[in-house]
């Protein structure tokens, strides 16, 4: 049973609307049954019934950054995933981050913002250079208010990769030892 109220949409057409402090549950199914003899706002009486079955929507993600595909990203950047409602903070338990191939998963540490919107996940030490990570949701993960759900989608929709920056080098430096002696206000460079 939902907390709300009925409300009139004209003269023939009525709608509901849910208490706001409850609402419907994400990733729940509902059916509504209307039964036949229910009074309209004249006072007449609906002559048959009927019922209405509805799902409402599942968790998803909305963006994530660094975004599937990227390639040069730096090895201490966090890894930021913006859902479509909020989320119980349990979820990042649900949470992997691996070398591809199937390495062990990235430790590190998560933050939340303050909607429960957005999971920040930063790892415990810097990634590898030049190695591409697979990142996903392993399991269902939990909204803030309601079951545990599979992300829309499903598991292949929700995984990504990325490929981190190679590791800087100096290929030429000037002046170099074939250079000779310098004088001391000789500036330097390299690439």
């Amino acid at each position: 049973k939902v907390a709300g109220r009925w409300v009139g949409r004209g003269p023939s057409a009525v709608g509901f609307r849910p208490d706001p402090a409850s609402g419907f549950i994400p990733a729940s199914d509902y059916t509504l049954d209307v039964k036949a003899g229910w009074p309209d706002a004249d006072g007449v009486t609906l002559a048959q019934g009927t019922t209405v079955k509805f799902t409402t929507i599942k968790p998803a993600l909305t963006t994530v950054e660094p975004y599937n595909g990227a390639g040069g990203v730096l090895i201490d950047r966090p890894v930021v995933v913006h859902f479509n409602m909020p989320m119980d903070h349990s979820t990042q338990a649900n949470f992997r981050i691996n070398e591809q191939g199937g390495g062990a998963a990235v430790p590190g540490v998560f933050e939340w913002s303050a909607d429960s919107t957005v999971m920040t996940f930063t790892a415990n030490s810097l990634l590898s250079f030049s190695t591409g990570y697979d990142a996903a949701f392993v399991q269902q993960v939990q909204t803030a208010q309601g079951n545990l759900s599979e992300l829309a989608g499903g598991p292949q929709v929700n995984t990504w990769s990325v490929t981190t920056t190679d590791a800087t080098s100096v290929s030429s430096h000037s002046p170099d030892s074939s250079s000779g002696p310098v004088p001391p206000t000789t500036g330097f460079g390299f690439t």
